[in-house]
């Protein structure tokens, strides 16, 4: 079953701007998160010229942000609040070299201004976020990227659901069902789309881990002795024999 995911590219106003050509910002990028539909995905990347700082924020940021916040970055986090959506590249560890993403041609030092959002229900589908130092692409900007792991559901037909022996469930898959439960964001879900992540998460670590019963084979439900007499009755009908 395909499923859309909706990117959009900003440039957001350097922190001279006054304040009018800032809100004119903040107004057209909500128009374009409205006219979203609710099902997408939402991937919002750009240079936001803010600085969101080191503090974790539940939900919105991770503890890998960098320096300190600016009225910018206040901002760029009031629009994720109201959006729910999360700061990608402050939730993963990296040297800092990897978490800084601007530095001005004198090369006096670096910022991290730039930023890949994401909505806030697909923060386990977030696997790693990281800058490339270095990379040749003509900016002083440096190139961030961000992996991501969806999983699509398929149309095929509906397949029998699986039988797990549960009198031999092994300990790794609670461990692995507690791991992933541990990086759930529960905040501000709706909770048919918690649901669905939850029976999710058991349903594949259940397939990984857990051994199937096997159902035994049906025996054929025609016998030799079943077909024996249809043949007789067969035999009996062309003979003319009503017995």
């Amino acid at each position: 079953k395909p499923i859309n995911v909706t990117v959009i590219q900003v440039y957001a106003p350097t922190t001279v701007a006054d304040d009018e050509e800032i809100e004119d910002f903040y107004v057209s990028l909500q128009q374009l998160v409205d006219a979203t539909p609710k099902k997408d995905t939402i991937v919002i990347m750009g240079d936001w010229n803010a600085k969101v700082g080191s503090k974790l924020i539940t939900g919105i940021t991770g503890n890998f942000g960098l320096g300190d916040r600016n009225e910018a970055g206040d901002t760029l986090l009031e629009f994720c609040q109201n959006n729910s959506l999360f700061i990608t590249n402050t939730c993963f560890q990296q040297p800092k070299r990897q978490l800084y993403t601007w530095t001005p041609p004198n090369g006096q030092y670096k910022n991290q201004i730039d930023y890949i959002l994401c909505s806030q229900r697909w923060r386990s589908s977030i696997q790693l976020a990281k800058t490339r130092p270095g990379a040749d692409y003509g900016s002083d900007h440096e190139l961030l990227i961000v992996k991501f792991q969806m999983k699509l559901k398929t149309t095929s037909k509906t397949a029998r659901p699986e039988r797990y022996n549960l009198s031999n469930i092994p300990c790794k898959y609670a461990v692995e069902v507690k791991n992933r439960f541990d990086g759930l964001d529960l905040i501000d879900r709706e909770p048919e789309e918690l649901w669905s992540e939850i029976r999710d998460i058991i349903k594949d670590e259940a397939n990984k881990n857990i051994p199937n019963n096997k159902t035994p084979k049906k025996a054929k439900w025609l016998t030799a002795d079943t077909l024996k007499i249809a043949e007789e009755r067969r035999n009996a009908k062309g003979s003319g024999d009503k017995k």
